[in-house]
């Protein structure tokens, strides 16, 4: 009895050992320190509801990216689908914001629009390399 203790306590410690053995000798990938960077130059956009929720801010960077951009502003109000559209001039610009007000504006006296709802902003634009871009923002009010 004790010698069947032995033997299998032997062949044990020799399956455990071949075990790590083999996980030892299996090939392993070689480890890298340089690593490829890809960077796509593109227009970084960041759309914000004013505070008091009656107008939207548009912040624009790296517009030195692209040669033509352009914007529009869907809702819909208590008065019926409205609307703002406008392009940029890039050239010569790195960063800048637009605000669009929810209503209408005559000699400074804004008349806000009420109800607003279902706000889409549309951007698109040509990029210098010639690709487009083109981003969707939809917003809650």
């Amino acid at each position: 009895m004790a010698k069947y203790s032995i033997i299998i306590v032997i062949l044990f410690w020799l399956c455990v050992s071949s075990v790590s053995a083999a996980k030892k000798i299996l090939p392993q990938a070689k480890k890298t320190t340089k690593i490829n960077k890809v960077l796509v130059a593109t227009i970084a956009i960041a759309p914000k509801l004013r505070r008091d929720r009656h107008a939207l801010i548009i912040y624009f960077k790296n517009l030195n990216t692209a040669n033509s951009l352009t914007y529009s502003l869907s809702y819909d109000s208590a008065s019926g689908p409205q609307g703002a559209m406008g392009t940029i001039n890039t050239e010569g610009k790195y960063s800048l914001s637009r605000e669009l007000v929810f209503g209408t504006a005559s000699s400074g006296v804004y008349r806000y629009d009420n109800n607003v709802k279902n706000v889409t902003l549309k951007v698109s634009a040509t990029l210098k390399n010639g690709k487009k871009f083109g981003k969707k923002y939809r917003f809650k009010i």
